[in-house]
């Protein structure tokens, strides 16, 4: 199996949180393939709560950081700012985007010195919960088909309109 593969693949099993073997990628040539490979995978765990994913991810951060397990409640206040988002990044596997601005409120009541720019871990798993993939039910075979075409068109630096599911990953983007 070429680079261009084994890049997709990995990609692949970073989105969808799941794992293939060589021999099966070695079977995947074409994006529906893989397609009906990620669908049978995730059709056949376990839900999974993304807030429950969220919340243990930034425990094990904030835990790293030097927090007691016990410490880390949803009520704790935290200053994002000072918050390892590369940790949590590399914890959830994936990017984040920033968090939405605090209210104007909030903002005059920080700027007047009248309070700190906190959230609370509720919070903060509610905006991470937001970015993180549905949970595994919500993976409908248009969904996974969806996100598996964006997955295709990076990693061959191609169109997504370029992605059918009889496109071949050897004759038709030229994998190696």
């Amino acid at each position: 199996m070429g680079l261009d593969l084994v890049e997709l693949a990995m990609g692949v099993e970073s989105e969808f949180r799941l794992t293939m073997t060589e021999a099966e990628a070695g079977l995947l040539n074409t994006a529906g393939d893989v397609h009906s490979f990620v669908c049978a995978k995730v059709r056949n765990r376990p839900s999974e709560c993304v807030s429950q994913r969220a919340f243990q991810a930034l425990r094990r951060v904030l835990m790293a950081a030097g927090a007691e397990r016990r410490e880390v409640t949803l009520d704790l206040c935290l200053d994002p700012k000072g918050l390892d988002w590369k940790a949590l990044e590399t914890e959830l596997g994936q990017s984040l985007r920033p968090l939405p601005a605090a209210s104007l409120g909030s903002w005059i009541r920080v700027s007047l010195g009248m309070a700190r720019e906190s959230r609370t871990v509720r919070e903060l798993v509610i905006a991470l919960r937001d970015q993180l993939p549905g949970q595994d039910w919500a993976w409908t075979e248009a969904r996974v088909w969806s996100r598996l075409v964006k997955v295709i068109a990076h990693q061959f630096a191609v169109s997504e309109d370029l992605v059918h599911r009889e496109t071949d990953f050897v004759l038709d983007l030229g994998a190696c």
